[in-house]
């Protein structure tokens, strides 16, 4: 899904290619299945299965967290990553308003800033902070 999200401006930079690289490497995948990662940046993926099996569960808050900062793996997140995201959580179901958080969300995390207004938002609107953890870099107790 994060190559998914890396191709949904229509380009992949060799930062993003860098990234998912370096995330193959560190969950031990084969060629085939580095070939699979990298031909999901293309779009063509099939992920309604995916997202389906995942909005069920608490993981769906920390992936989509994980989705808006892959948009700014290149430095920039572009409208057609936007609404890529906003897609990807409809299917997540997740509603616009914590999808909105998750993208004010990353853009603090991509720059360095304060997270603790987002982070509250998101609490307040049902998204629980061990469901984030994973994506911001943090153990669940330390959010």
């Amino acid at each position: 899904m994060l190559a998914h999200m890396a191709g949904a401006d229509g380009q992949v930079t060799s930062e993003e290619i860098y990234a998912l690289r370096k995330l193959s490497e560190e969950f031990g995948l084969g060629p085939l299945n580095r070939g699979t990662v990298m031909a999901a940046t293309t779009g063509q993926s099939e992920l309604s299965a995916v997202l389906a099996r995942l909005s069920t569960t608490n993981l769906k808050y920390g992936l989509l967290l994980d989705l808006c900062l892959t948009g700014h793996w290149d430095g920039e997140l572009t409208d057609d990553e936007v609404q890529e995201i906003h897609q990807l959580s409809e299917g997540l179901q997740v509603d616009k308003a914590q999808t909105e958080a998750c993208l004010k969300l990353a853009a603090q995390l991509a720059g360095g800033s304060d997270t603790s207004e987002s982070l509250d938002s998101l609490q307040q609107l049902g998204v629980p902070r061990e469901a984030l953890a994973m994506a911001c870099g943090l153990e669940e107790g330390q959010l």
